[in-house]
């Protein structure tokens, strides 16, 4: 599906006649791009968007698939140095392959964040765990996967690495790391960048190099903070790293606990729980994504299509077809059976 999706790109977004249709010039500097799928076919509006994401921001792919009928629309416009994006899409996992690396002239790091869901971020092969309003960095010289379980707004801020590395001085130990928008400076970091829209770009009566010395101010802040603060340690995260394997050879077990997969690592339950959590991840949500991306790979493989929808739901570990349904809608937006239809 990867390599399809890679191939599906030759397509640019400007073929379909939407790539840079809507625009509205304010100053010779500053320009409002948007692309949407609103007017795009039916059968076209996949990789419309996958060609809109690629040319605007990175070269990217699905790692899943999507219905036909999906929804989304992209916003974008600089702000001196610094790209500013807002997307509202339906659910997507988009992955950076090494492939889709390998084809890029230029890399940036970007500053995530979904005001609105909770969604995950995996690179470096630590999965990240985000809650609305927490901000992420991730740099797209690495293979990194987004996941997007339920349809919502999400903002993207593209940072040069040159620019950052003059406000960072260490940006890369940012990567990966949540920026929880709860409390301290990643509280002021997260409005600022929900703040620091498209359209307000174009009418800001700041000037961008203000802005942009705002972001980076904030962003070197941060940056302090969590230096003071505990980073997971290297046994930390093969912990981590162990945890997600046993996951995916035991998710089919029922009523899976965090004091089974403790017994099989050999370590205590408390060990399980705080090697998590120092990397924003909990048991019950790591367990429920491992049985829903194995449920949603069955739904997609036609040679699975004489299999109930209860006995997928059984096959991952969740004996109650109705909760298996409402766990499967929560994380893709649609249900199991709907899913299928669409493929």
């Amino acid at each position: 599906m990867i390599d399809d999706m890679t191939k599906r790109r030759t397509s640019p977004p400007s073929q379909f006649g939407l790539a840079h249709g809507d625009r509205t010039q304010s100053d010779a500097h500053a320009a409002l791009h948007t692309w949407s799928t609103h007017d795009v076919a039916r059968s076209q509006k996949l990789d419309y968007w996958v060609g809109a994401i690629c040319e605007q921001l990175v070269e990217m792919s699905t790692s899943r698939g999507a219905p036909k009928d999906f929804k989304g629309e992209l916003k974008s416009a600089q702000c001196g140095l610094v790209g500013v994006n807002r997307v509202i899409a339906d659910p997507l996992d988009i992955v950076r392959t090494p492939h889709a690396i390998s084809k890029s002239s230029k890399n940036f790091y970007y500053l995530l964040s979904m005001p609105h869901t909770q969604w995950s971020v995996e690179q470096r092969r630590q999965t990240v765990m985000l809650n609305p309003g927490d901000v992420v960095l991730v740099d797209s010289r690495e293979p990194f996967e987004l996941c997007f379980p339920t349809a919502g707004q999400s903002l993207s801020l593209e940072l040069p690495v040159d620019w950052l590395g003059k406000w960072v001085a260490d940006a890369d130990a940012l990567v990966g790391r949540a920026i929880p928008a709860r409390s301290g400076w990643g509280a002021t970091l997260s409005c600022f960048a929900q703040a620091l829209t498209p359209a307000h770009v174009i009418d800001a009566p700041q000037s961008h190099p203000l802005l942009v010395d705002q972001l980076g101010g904030l962003l070197a802040l941060n940056a302090d903070a969590m230096r003071q603060a505990p980073n997971p340690s290297s046994q930390t995260r093969a912990l981590c790293v162990a945890i997600g394997s046993v996951l995916e050879d035991s998710y089919a077990t029922p009523g899976l606990t965090a004091a089974h997969v403790a017994r099989i690592l050999g370590v205590s339950v408390r060990s399980i729980h705080r090697a998590m959590s120092q990397q924003g991840m909990t048991f019950s949500g790591a367990l429920t994504r491992t049985r829903m991306l194995a449920a949603h790979r069955m739904v997609g493989d036609t040679y699975l299509d004489a299999l109930a929808i209860g006995e997928i739901g059984r096959r991952v570990g969740l004996l109650d077809p109705s909760h298996f349904v409402r766990q499967y809608r929560k994380r893709f937006g649609v249900t199991p059976g709907s899913d299928r239809r669409t493929r």
